[in-house]
């Protein structure tokens, strides 16, 4: 029998990390961070002959089904000695306090070494503003933290992936933060959405160019993105429609069997055209807008103009599989 505190704590080897910039140094000798147009990879066995030394792309997959172990995020506080703070916007996770020559750590609202007392509480409320106390912790403030301004305390998740072509069980490691967190997290969850699971759907890990302002001028920068693979995409998405098909089949039958097919008649109903659709969410009835999931509004706007699936699946590969995307320029197409 396996041990019962550590099972529950078991995880893959972490192969290494990949970074979106390297260290450089100054005239002064001093070192500081710089951002790369390319992914940063550990010298691993098969990476880089796959990818090359400066990887824009990485074709990778999920170990697992659970957002939860391959996309952890938390509100992150680091200072020069490491983890300082980590909560989840209700509660603090994990903090550590330098008081002198003791020091306070907390473990999920469990005070390590050594015992927490009002003291700590009271010096925690000088640096963080509350004292609300969750067991042995206090409430995470999130971004109403005063320390939540970008610098000190931010948003950060931890993205954990195999990569297609490297022959070692494990995981890589990819930090993100703010945009790019959101990004993943939406696309790991449409998918998990569409297809009931994570594992065995390749991704594309690709870095997105983008413009931002920074005091004024205008700054490129690369935000890390995932997206499904088209070609996988194109091949899989008819069948899971036809699934939803059949088992929406199979749930009338069921209902028909118990109620009988007189009692069921007005249960019946069709999809929409695109058309009624887009009245529907026009209309200024109601209190909330009605607003169609992309996938039913792409498949069904396709129906209303008798676009045939082959047209769908070349306009999905050319937008990476972008349902709204894909929408649009079929809209243009097809007048």
């Amino acid at each position: 029998m396996p041990i019962k505190d550590l099972a529950q704590r078991y995880r893959p080897q972490r192969i290494g990390k990949i970074r979106l910039g390297i260290r450089k140094k100054n005239k002064q000798g001093v070192e500081y961070p710089s951002a790369t147009d390319y992914f940063v990879c550990p010298d691993v066995p098969g990476l880089k002959e796959r990818y090359g030394e400066k990887p824009i792309a990485l074709e990778i997959f999920f170990l697992f089904d659970s957002t939860d172990q391959i996309f952890p995020h938390f509100h992150k506080y680091y200072s020069a000695s490491g983890l300082k703070c980590m909560g989840d916007g209700e509660s603090v996770w994990y903090r550590t306090d330098a008081r002198g020559e003791d020091r306070i750590v907390t473990v999920r609202g469990i005070a390590v070494t050594p015992e927490a007392t009002e003291d700590d509480f009271a010096t925690w409320q000088e640096i963080y503003s509350t004292r609300e106390r969750i067991a042995n912790s206090v409430r995470c403030l999130g971004t109403d933290c005063p320390l939540s301004d970008g610098q000190h305390c931010r948003p950060t998740g931890r993205l954990c992936f195999a990569i297609v072509g490297v022959p070692i069980l494990g995981y890589f490691e990819l930090t993100v933060h703010q945009r790019a967190l959101l990004g993943i997290a939406g696309q790991l969850e449409l998918a998990k959405a569409m297809f009931g699971h994570l594992t065995g759907i390749p991704f594309n890990l690709h870095l997105s160019q983008e413009t931002v302002q920074v005091n004024g001028k205008a700054r490129k920068i690369y935000t890390p993105w995932i997206a499904i693979d088209p070609v996988w995409m194109a091949q899989e998405l008819p069948k899971r429609l036809e699934h939803k098909r059949l088992m929406g089949a199979e749930a009338k039958g069921d209902v028909e069997d118990l109620y009988g097919t007189e009692d069921v008649e007005d249960l019946d109903y069709e999809q929409l055209p695109a058309g009624e659709i887009e009245n529907m969410n026009n209309s200024e009835d109601g209190d909330e807008d009605i607003v169609p999931d992309p996938w039913t509004a792409l498949w069904g706007f396709a129906k209303g103009k008798q676009i045939s699936d082959a047209d769908v699946k070349t306009m999905l590969e050319a937008t990476g599989g972008e349902p709204l995307e894909t929408l649009k320029r079929l809209k243009k197409k097809f007048k």
